[in-house]
């Protein structure tokens, strides 16, 4: 099969998105097995930070559309100017992020290109006559594998975070294509009247190798502070289940799961979660899984690694001791 397979990069403040080796990871792979060129596609202003790390990340092409306006996201003119680049690359199979940009987007470029979008993957298989995607439902209580056969002339699909396979030597710097943004489509009738960052009182988790995730199982806001604790002293971020955000301890930027982000940490320590499908869907890309939890029958324990059914309120104080003399 001749053509592209095209990787959508996000990027904020200069820096990548954190799902973005995954996907150039995915495309390359997918690339390789149907003989195509793997290419991305930036939207932004004074691209040229971004566009130097691409061309470290084994790309054949690189699609840019560098201009002023196009500094601070508008869903609107994103939408236009994404849709108006694709048709022009006519890549076979695009690939996006399952990210809230996605989410907001990728429905409506799917529309305008009469192409299939399918959302949500945990897996991807392209050949020269089908495109085979795993997808959680459901919240994440089963996984679909879903077949299109034949493969129309364009197909977008979003994946979701998960373990990021070894990407691949560069062996060739990319060719650096410029697209100009068309002009004759008047005034947009979204304005972006301010865009405010969440205040940053930790490492994002999105990021983080190390995860102290804490659930209902805590029992009280007071006992915040053992999760603060042992994540300190590992050098790792703090995170939680559904529960502690609906009850106000931690706001929604630490949540894991379907509703919040979704991570892939070498390390997850669950404290107090049980387990519930929404948030498992979230953290099942972690490549080793710790739970503390009292109910040995909890469900995080089907993911766990390593477990500890007993009381965390006994167990973390112990576990935050050891970890600190490590350290010092």
């Amino acid at each position: 099969m001749a053509g592209q397979i095209l990787v959508f990069i996000e990027h904020y403040d200069g820096e990548f998105r954190a799902i973005t080796q995954r996907l150039l990871s995915i495309g390359r792979e997918q690339a390789e097995c149907v003989d195509a060129r793997l290419a991305a596609l930036v939207l932004g202003h004074k691209l040229d930070r971004i566009v130097g790390s691409l061309s470290e990340m084994n790309l054949d092409t690189i699609f840019t559309v560098d201009e002023e306006q196009f500094e601070t996201y508008n869903p609107e003119i994103c939408t236009r100017v994404v849709s108006e680049a694709i048709g022009q690359i006519s890549p076979r199979l695009v690939l996006f992020g399952d990210t809230h940009m996605t989410r907001e987007i990728a429905p409506a470029i799917s529309v305008a290109l009469n192409a299939p979008f399918l959302s949500g993957c945990l897996e991807i298989e392209l050949t020269a006559t089908k495109l085979v995607v795993t997808q959680p439902k459901y919240s994440g209580s089963v996984f679909v594998r879903a077949e299109l056969e034949p493969v129309p002339g364009m197909v977008m699909a979003s994946v979701q975070s998960g373990v990021v396979h070894p990407q691949l030597v560069c062996k060739q710097l990319p060719e650096i294509i410029l697209i100009k943004a068309g002009t004759n489509n008047g005034e947009p009738r979204i304005r972006v009247l301010e865009t405010t960052a969440a205040k940053a009182d930790g490492i994002d988790i999105a990021k983080a190798s190390i995860i102290v995730a804490g659930g209902r199982g805590l029992k009280a806001k007071e006992n915040l502070p053992l999760i603060r604790d042992l994540a300190e002293a590992l050098g790792g971020a703090i995170a939680c289940s559904r529960p502690l955000c609906d009850l106000g301890w931690l706001p929604a930027h630490y949540l894991v799961g379907m509703s919040g982000k979704t991570v892939s940490p070498s390390i997850y320590i669950a404290c107090g979660i049980s387990g519930a499908t929404q948030h498992l869907a979230g953290m099942s890309g972690a490549k080793c899984v710790i739970a503390i939890n009292n109910d040995a029958s909890a469900p995080i324990y089907r993911l766990a690694d390593y477990g500890v059914a007993r009381d965390l309120l006994e167990i973390l104080p112990a576990i935050i001791k050891e970890a600190q003399k490590t350290n010092t």
